[in-house]
């Protein structure tokens, strides 16, 4: 069984619609954010980081993170 180890509070900063946590290295991700972005699908994952559309145009979205 999966155990929680930590959780952490991010504030993410959205504009035109969309933020997308990725890894901190970009430089050995296939496709940077916002390569293959697709405005209006809820949730998009690609290797080493995850698109999220949101409704509002501009404003701060909070993340809870489970590892």
């Amino acid at each position: 069984m999966a155990r929680l180890v930590r959780q952490q509070r991010l504030n993410a900063d959205v504009g035109y619609h969309s933020f997308a946590p990725q890894e901190s290295d970009d430089g050995e991700l296939p496709m940077p954010f916002p390569d293959d972005y697709e405005s209006g699908v809820f949730l998009n994952g690609f290797p080493g980081r995850l698109d999220f559309y949101s409704g509002g145009h501009t404003h701060t979205a909070t993340l809870i993170v489970e590892v």
